[in-house]
């Protein structure tokens, strides 16, 4: 309701022996997303490929894209800067800056 934005948002869940504990229930991190995956090589690293626009001033048609990393914080996410995870990131999304 916050955005009127219909769209993926992550949810995140604990198990174990004794049953599933949500940890934390969706956003959309700082943009409209278009896909996520976990990092193959480090899962507490989330590559999220976001449309261009913002929630600010939203763009459906836009075609621009954004491309981000983010970090598990022990409850949601946080945005953050590694050349490596964003190599790995632009490989698997086949990105390329404009």
């Amino acid at each position: 309701d916050m955005d009127n934005e219909i769209a993926l948002r992550p949810y995140v869940y604990e198990a174990d022996e004794k049953g599933i504990y949500a940890r934390w229930r969706g956003s959309a991190l700082a943009f409209p997303i278009l896909d996520a995956h976990i990092s193959p090589s480090d899962n507490q690293t989330l590559c999220v490929l976001h449309r261009g626009d913002s929630f600010i001033m939203t763009n459906k048609n836009t075609t621009n894209r954004r491309l981000m990393c983010y970090r598990w914080n022990g409850f949601g996410f946080s945005g953050f800067n590694d050349s490596i995870q964003y190599r790995e990131c632009r490989e698997y999304y086949d990105f390329e800056w404009k």
